[in-house]
């Protein structure tokens, strides 16, 4: 009886644990949701929690007669690029910013979008050196759109 029983539990775990892999999620995308920073250095660009600015590279510049910005910034973290770019795809509409296109190059994914006369391009990579594990890595690009260049007031 006690077999039969302990047959039965592993049964159903076996059958409860294949059913959970049966849901249309991607397989590629690990099912972690990542939130974002606090305080972001780019008020209308978010961070994920726990990734840091690469302060030795981070340039930022305000254009104030035209209200634009020229900012690149490199923060490391060492969630999955695949999370982190879903993180992007969901934060970044919410702020304001339209997807224009994202394409795959390499092992980089390239995420571009427009708001308000300015261009962002969001470059989210793995760091790796041969067989060495770095950091992942996001590089934040903002810069004016010269088709939509405001004109000083």
């Amino acid at each position: 009886m006690k077999r039969v029983m302990c047959m039965t539990l592993a049964l159903a775990g076996l059958t409860l644990g294949l059913g959970a892999c049966s849901d249309k999620a991607d397989p590629n995308v690990p099912s972690v949701t990542l939130v974002a920073a606090v305080n972001s250095p780019i008020v209308d660009v978010p961070v994920p929690a726990g990734w840091q600015l690469d302060t030795s590279t981070a340039r930022a510049e305000s254009l104030f007669t035209t209200n634009q910005r020229r900012v690149n910034h490199t923060y490391r973290g060492d969630d999955s690029p695949l999370v982190v770019v879903r993180f992007y795809k969901d934060k970044l509409p919410t702020k304001g910013w339209q997807s224009v296109s994202q394409i795959q190059d390499g092992e980089a994914i390239i995420m571009k979008y427009v708001k308000a006369g300015e261009n962002l391009t969001v470059t989210v990579g793995e760091g790796s050196f041969w067989s060495f594990k770095f950091s992942n890595s996001v590089n934040v690009e903002i810069n004016p759109d010269p088709q939509k260049l405001a004109t000083p007031k």
